[in-house]
């Protein structure tokens, strides 16, 4: 996808989900884990609220370090205050660092303040075997539109670019969905 083939878009982050539990000295829960590309904290308009994001050498390295809801710092550490930035969890039965805490999110869908952020290839490398068809899987692409006005235009683009690129001969072959958040 490039400006040529989807000119009323701005910006394009992946995410790759896997259920997950992380844990910490006497406690553990069950999880969402999500891994996200470097630009997620953009496209999806969402700040850390304690230490850092995701660099691109986290995501080339696929490292072993975790951002975490605020949900999850109640669960795990007992103060949806405190800051576990340098903490070290147990992720899936690996360890990781956790670099920073996501600012709290009132988004009934998507639970993000229970969620666990990972690096997109360390969740498709180290906690899963995401290799398919010579490239590796993803769950959700949230597309940013140029503005408000471009949404629909974008949908357009994004559909024909996916129906092409995915040899798609009938409507009902579709093996994605397209979701307008504005709608």
């Amino acid at each position: 996808l490039n400006r040529n083939t989807a000119p009323s878009i701005t910006d394009i982050a992946a995410q790759y989900n896997l259920p997950g539990f992380v844990r910490t000295e006497g406690e553990t829960m069950s999880t969402s884990v999500r891994g996200v590309t470097g630009n997620y904290q953009q496209v999806r308009n969402w700040d850390t609220l304690y230490g850092t994001f995701f660099t691109q050498d986290h995501i080339d390295e696929a490292a072993r370090v975790a951002i975490v809801g605020v949900d999850v710092v109640l669960e795990l550490f007992g103060d949806e205050d405190y800051d576990p930035t340098g903490e070290i969890v147990t992720l899936n039965d690996r360890t990781f660092t956790v670099i920073g805490v996501m600012e709290s999110r009132d988004e009934p869908f998507n639970n993000d303040n229970g969620s666990v952020l990972v690096p997109i290839t360390t969740a498709q490398t180290r906690l899963a075997n995401a290799q398919v068809r010579g490239g590796m899987e993803v769950s959700i692409i949230y597309v940013q539109a140029n503005d408000s006005d471009a949404t629909f235009t974008a949908d357009e683009e994004i559909d024909r670019y996916l129906y092409a690129v995915h040899d798609i001969e009938a409507e009902d072959q579709r093996d994605y969905s397209i979701t307008n958040m504005s709608e």
